[in-house]
């Protein structure tokens, strides 16, 4: 399935497959990157949750991480790997009438083909840290 309909689906709060398990959007939030480009996450069920990125054609699946990550300057370390610094950036998450609800900086660390972001939050001080797989589009699926 094409990212874009898998995008258009989900908006429409319809469930999609995603790597053979069904995929139901609980909250979807937009980001509007400082780079100007337009993202969503989408959360499901429990701590999985999707990065959409329609302008690279890309769906990153995502697992909230309970662990502690140990950051380094350009480096993280999980599970016995190193990860390397791959993408940094910040956006507004915006609601659906575009009013901003929060603003997010974010890095992204890669190893292996596994990509782990850490998000912060700018409102709550909070700061999150996911683990994922870029998606494939024959890994996707409507629902039937």
């Amino acid at each position: 399935m094409e990212v874009k309909k898998a995008l258009e689906a989900l908006l429409a709060e319809q469930s999609i497959i995603i790597d053979g398990s069904t995929f139901e959007p609980s909250l979807i939030e937009s980001v509007l990157l400082e780079t100007g480009e337009k993202t969503y996450w989408v959360r499901g069920e429990g701590s999985v949750w999707l990065s959409i990125d329609e302008g690279a054609d890309e769906i990153t699946l995502f697992q909230d991480l309970d662990e502690d990550v140990e950051l380094n300057e350009s480096t993280l370390t999980f599970g016995g790997v190193d990860y390397e610094l791959s993408f940094e950036g910040n956006g507004k998450v915006l609601d659906e009438e575009g009013q901003e609800l929060d603003t997010m900086s974010f890095k992204e660390y890669e190893a292996g083909g596994t990509v782990i972001r850490v998000t912060a939050s700018e409102v709550t001080g909070d700061s999150v840290s996911a683990m994922g797989q870029v998606m494939t589009e024959d890994a996707i699926m409507a629902a039937e």
